[in-house]
């Protein structure tokens, strides 16, 4: 993949460098999804952060609707981030839904330090962020 093809508007990746940008975009994998498609399930093992490319998805909890995350919001940040399963089930709820995956393994190979942090600075604010909202 080129990294344009894999590339989407995100917090996640704002005020990361040109260069920083294609390293993340050029080893992403990006996920065509079907209406109703379940995306992660509750309990998985994946260690990814998802950010929504295109369409709408849609977090569950034991079957309970508890988010709606459009285009450039991010899912998974909790297993990411702590290691641990996946917490709630993510289902795409348009059709020709499209995911952009990252892994650690991506966010290390970074070589601008100022672009690692960056990135981890944008997460702990998307975090805090969804925090203050509950």
């Amino acid at each position: 993949m080129d990294g344009e093809g894999a590339k989407c508007e995100s917090l996640l990746t704002a005020k990361l460098s040109h260069e920083g940008k294609k390293t993340i975009y050029d080893r992403a994998i990006v996920i065509q999804c079907r209406e109703g498609e379940k995306i992660i399930a509750a309990d998985g093992g994946e260690k990814t952060i998802g950010i929504v490319r295109k369409g709408l998805v849609e977090i569950r909890k034991k079957n309970q609707k508890v988010a709606l995350l459009a285009e450039g919001d991010i899912f998974g940040e909790i297993a990411f981030i702590l290691n641990i399963p996946r917490t709630a089930d993510v289902i795409a709820v348009m059709p020709e839904t499209e995911v952009v995956f990252l892994s650690l393994s991506m966010i290390n190979r970074l070589t601008n330090m100022k672009d690692q942090t960056q990135i981890w600075k944008n997460l702990a604010q998307i975090i805090a962020y969804r925090l203050s909202q509950l």
